[in-house]
């Protein structure tokens, strides 16, 4: 007599999945989060550098233009001993507040995308399916951006609207 296991319909997953099956109590959910964290640490930690320097390099970026754009008004207010033209400081403030505003929108859509990568990358490790890459990651997470950079720009606008109808009254 001959024993074998018993074939399940369902097929197995690629990897082991580091959360178990059903409803996790308090301590499953936090040792399965370490257990998906330490099976991918490399792939998270890439995951997590690029929003961090990115967001560094837009403090660089602003911060380099509030310089150049307060620097000939202040040079000017030290070398005449006169007050300073508020028109030019106005024009240098509006500049760099659109710049600002520019560089953040755009950071914070890309690091929109990475989260929703890092969260994708979470479910994968978590549910055992296929052992996610930096490649399959970008390619399950294309067009992405466009689509959030609309939604963003359509509550901007409902924002602004808003704003001024409460302005008004």
């Amino acid at each position: 007599m001959t024993w074998s296991m018993p074939q399940s319909a369902a097929p197995l997953p690629p990897n082991r999945p580091t959360a178990p099956p059903g409803p996790l109590m308090l301590g499953d959910l936090f040792s399965s989060l370490f257990a998906t964290y330490k099976a991918g640490w490399k792939l998270f930690l890439m995951l997590c550098l690029v929003p961090i320097l990115l967001a560094f390099a837009a403090a660089v970026i602003i911060g380099f233009a509030v310089f150049a754009a307060l620097a000939p008004v202040m040079g000017s207010i030290l070398s005449s001993g006169r007050g300073f033209d508020p028109a030019s400081v106005a024009v240098s403030l509006i500049g760099v507040s659109l710049l600002s505003i520019v560089v953040i929108f755009v950071v914070s859509l890309i690091s929109y995308v990475y989260y929703c990568r890092i969260y994708i990358a979470a479910i994968d490790y978590a549910t055992g399916r296929e052992i996610p890459t930096w490649a399959s990651l970008a390619a399950r997470t294309q067009g992405l951006l466009g689509r959030l950079a609309q939604l963003v720009l359509i509550f901007a606008g409902v924002a602004i609207a808003v704003y001024f109808v409460l302005g008004f009254v």
